[in-house]
C-alpha cells in the first residue's frame, strides 16, 4: 500500500526532525550555520595539515573544487581505496566481533534478494557511501557503530540459518550467544578491575591545577582542556574560533585545541601560535616526541613535566619564548 508507505515515511521525517531540531538551532545559533561542524565541516582535503592553513581556499575545499584540481587517480585515491576499501577494513578489524563475522556475511547473501530487505541495504549503501568521501581524512571506527544494529540483525539470519541444521538448536544458539555475551564483556571487565580511566582522570587535574594556578594567557592543549578549567570558576564556553573551546576571561587563560597531525615542523607549529599569539604549549604522551620533536628548538623552554612520575596522564607543557608569556613557571 503506498499510501500507508508514505503515511510512515511522513511520520519518520516528522520524528526525525523533532530530535535534530534543538542541535541544528543551537550550531545556526552559535556558528551562523545549522550543519557547521567545526573542523569536521572540512571534508574535501587531502590531510589534516589542509586544515590548519591559512589558505582559505585549501582550507576550505568544496567536492567541485577537489575533483577539478586532483587527477582521476588521485580522486579513486581519496574516494575508493582510502575511502571504501578502509571502512570494509574498519568494520572487520575494528567493528564486527570475529565471532560472528561469518554470520553477518552469511546472512547478507541469504536475505540479498529479498525485497523486504531493501530499505536496510539501501541504507548501509546510503551510510557507506557517504563516509567515503570524507573518510581519507576525518574517518573514525566510531561513525560506523550506529550500523550496529544492521550488523547484529544480519548476523542472527545468519547464526539461525547455520544452527538450523544441528540436532539441539536452541541448545547451540544459546551456547553461542552465552559465549559471544562472556567475550563481549572481557574488555569492560578488565578496564572495571583496573580502573585505569579514573587514575588518569584524577592525575589530570594535578597538572590542570598547576596551569590554572601558574599561567596566563593562550594556551595550545592537545587533550585536557577541561581538567584546566574545573579549577576556574569563571570558565565558559566560546565559538571565537573552530579550535577555541574554553576561555577564563577574569583568570585570563584561553584554552585552544592543538592538533599535532596539522604540522610537520617545529617552525609550522612556532609559526601558527604566533599567529594566534599562544604562549604555551602543553602536549599529552601521544604527541609529544611523536608527531614533532620541539624538544630541541629553542623557541620552546620545556617549563612542566610530569613524565618522571606515575602519573597516568603524563604531559609535558613549553613556554614559547617568542610570544609574550606572562605567568609563574616552574619545571617539575
Amino acid at each position: 500500500n503506498k499510501t500507508l508507505k508514505l503515511k510512515y515515511a511522513l511520520y519518520a521525517i516528522f520524528i526525525f526532525a523533532i530530535i535534530s531540531f534543538p542541535m541544528l538551532y543551537q550550531r545556526y545559533l552559535y556558528f551562523g550555520s545549522s550543519f557547521y561542524y567545526g573542523g569536521n565541516s572540512r571534508y574535501f582535503l587531502d590531510s589534516h595539515i589542509n586544515f590548519c592553513s591559512n589558505i582559505p581556499e585549501v582550507r576550505e575545499s568544496s567536492l567541485f573544487t577537489y575533483l577539478s584540481t586532483h587527477t582521476p587517480l588521485q580522486i579513486f585515491s581519496k574516494f575508493f581505496i582510502k575511502g571504501t576499501a578502509r571502512i570494509v577494513f574498519d568494520y572487520v578489524y575494528h567493528v564486527i566481533s570475529p565471532m560472528i563475522i561469518f554470520f553477518f556475511f552469511w546472512g547478507i547473501l541469504l536475505k540479498l534478494y529479498n525485497m523486504k530487505y531493501r530499505p536496510l541495504y539501501i541504507t548501509f549503501v546510503i551510510w557507506i557511501g557517504a563516509l567515503s568521501l570524507i573518510w581519507s581524512v576525518l574517518g573514525t571506527p566510531r561513525h560506523l557503530y550506529p550500523t550496529l544494529p544492521f550488523i547484529f540483525m544480519f548476523s542472527s539470519i545468519g547464526i539461525n540459518n547455520i544452527f538450523s541444521r544441528t540436532q539441539y538448536k536452541n541448545l547451540a544458539i544459546s551456547l553461542f550467544f552465552s559465549l559471544f555475551i562472556l567475550v563481549s564483556l572481557i574488555t569492560p571487565i578488565k578496564l572495571y578491575i583496573h580502573d585505569t580511566q579514573a587514575k588518569h582522570d584524577m592525575d589530570g587535574l594535578v597538572w590542570g591545577k598547576w596551569v590554572a594556578e601558574n599561567l596566563k594567557g593562550t594556551i595550545a592543549v592537545t587533550e585536557g582542556m577541561d581538567v584546566i578549567m574545573y579549577h576556574l570558576p569563571d570558565a565558559q564556553t566560546t565559538n571565537d574560533d573552530t579550535f577555541t573551546f574554553f576561555t577564563a576571561p577574569v583568570s585570563g587563560i584561553t584554552t585552544y585545541k592543538f592538533v599535532p597531525a596539522c604540522f610537520n615542523s617545529s617552525d609550522g607549529v612556532l609559526n601558527w601560535m604566533r599567529m594566534k599569539n599562544i604562549s604555551y604549549l602543553i602536549m599529552d604522551e601521544y604527541s609529544y616526541d611523536k608527531f614533532i620533536d620541539i624538544s630541541a628548538d629553542r623557541h620552546f623552554s620545556l617549563i612542566y613535566s610530569n613524565t618522571n612520575t606515575d602519573s597516568q596522564w603524563k604531559v609535558k607543557i613549553y613556554r614559547i619564548e617568542s610570544v609574550s608569556s606572562p605567568g609563574i613557571h616552574k619545571l617539575e
